[in-house]
């Protein structure tokens, strides 16, 4: 936990909570079942392999290279000003709801049974094996789904 200033985190093997009110936040390598992370006014970022992601920002965009974990896995990203990018091996495979009042919505995964919401602030449908979930919002920013290179 931080008021000001960045957290850092490498190569924990386990859960992370990290909140900061005015910082960045790096995550890498991070192995666990969950990770919930919290910024007021900063960005998210990191890579990991896990069941379960959860990143609310307020002001500052979300960045994270996930390596799902085992079936019923889901990621969670909410974003009021902010891009949100979310990355997946090739193999992975979710059910996707992207939502956006002022930006660009759009997934590299080849989507199935696909349904957009008016003026493209909504995209929802599946890709790969449907097996995750994957809800990511932004007011003010795009969202994008694109594979882990």
């Amino acid at each position: 936990e931080s008021v000001s200033g960045p957290i850092s985190v490498d190569g924990l093997q386990g859960d992370l909570s990290a909140t900061t009110i005015s910082g960045r936040i790096r995550i890498a390598k991070l192995v666990g079942k969950k990770a919930s992370v919290s910024a007021t006014s900063g960005t998210v970022e990191g890579a990991g392999e896990l069941k379960e992601l959860v990143i609310k920002s307020v002001s500052g965009g979300a960045s994270f290279d996930l390596t799902p974990k085992g079936e019923g896995w889901t990621a969670q990203v909410s974003c009021i000003s902010g891009d949100v990018l979310l990355r997946f091996p090739e193999k992975a495979g979710a059910k996707i709801e992207l939502k956006t009042v002022s930006g660009d919505l759009g997934s590299d995964f080849e989507l199935k049974d696909v349904q957009t919401g008016s003026r493209g602030s909504r995209l929802s449908g599946a890709f790969g094996d449907g097996a995750g979930k994957v809800t990511a919002t932004t007011v003010s920013g795009g969202v994008r789904i694109a594979r882990l290179k």
